[in-house]
C-alpha cells in the first residue's frame, strides 16, 4: 500500500518560500494523524478517497489540479506558494484537531483557521487563513463567496484540466 501520507509531506516541496513551506509542514503535523489517515467522505469522494489515508489523497489531489490551475495564471511565484499551502491544509481538521470524530465536521474550514491561529507557528500570510475559511463556500451558508470566473475562464479551465492526461473524468 501506498504511504499516501508520505506522499502529501512530499507534495510540500512544490512550495518554494520558504516561510510558507516550513509553516506548511509544522501545521501538518500539529494536527492529529487520524485527520490525514482517515476517509475524506463516505459517499461523495472518488473510491480511494474513502477509504484509509483518503484525506491524504483527496489533498493531494487538489494540490494537483490546484496546480494546473496556476499553471494558467499570472500570479507571482509567492502568490502561488500561499495558494499551494491552502490547498494542502484546507481539510487538516476535517475530523477535529486531534482526529476526534468519524465523520466530517461541518465547521472544519473554522476550526482550521481557529487551530492555526492558536498554534503558534507564524503564518506568512492571512491569505491562506481565508482560503481555507472560503472552501466549502458551495456547502456553507456561512461562509458564501462564488469565484468571479467569466465564460471565458470557465471555458479554459475546464477544457484545460479535461484534456490533462492525468485526470479522468467519468462520463
Amino acid at each position: 500500500m501506498k504511504n499516501y501520507f508520505d506522499q502529501l509531506i512530499e507534495c510540500v516541496d512544490t512550495i518554494k518560500d520558504q516561510k510558507i513551506h516550513d509553516f506548511t509542514l509544522q501545521i501538518i503535523y500539529m494536527v492529529d494523524h487520524a485527520n490525514w489517515k482517515n476517509k475524506a467522505s463516505q459517499n461523495h469522494h472518488p473510491p480511494d478517497e474513502r477509504g484509509e489515508y483518503g484525506n491524504s489523497i483527496h489533498s493531494i489531489r487538489v494540490l494537483k489540479i490546484t496546480c494546473l490551475i496556476l499553471d494558467l495564471t499570472e500570479k507571482t511565484e509567492l502568490e502561488k506558494d500561499i495558494i499551494k499551502s491552502s490547498a494542502i491544509l484546507h481539510d487538516c481538521t476535517r475530523f477535529g484537531v486531534y482526529g476526534e470524530f468519524s465523520y466530517t465536521v461541518k465547521s472544519h474550514p473554522q476550526l482550521a483557521v481557529d487551530f492555526i491561529k492558536k498554534s503558534g507557528v507564524d503564518i506568512p500570510s492571512p491569505d491562506i487563513l481565508e482560503n481555507i475559511l472560503y472552501h466549502m463556500s458551495q456547502w456553507s451558508s456561512d461562509f458564501k463567496y462564488y469565484p468571479k470566473l467569466d465564460g471565458k475562464d470557465i471555458i479554459i479551465l475546464a477544457d484545460y484540466i479535461a484534456s490533462n492526461e492525468n485526470i479522468l473524468i467519468n462520463i
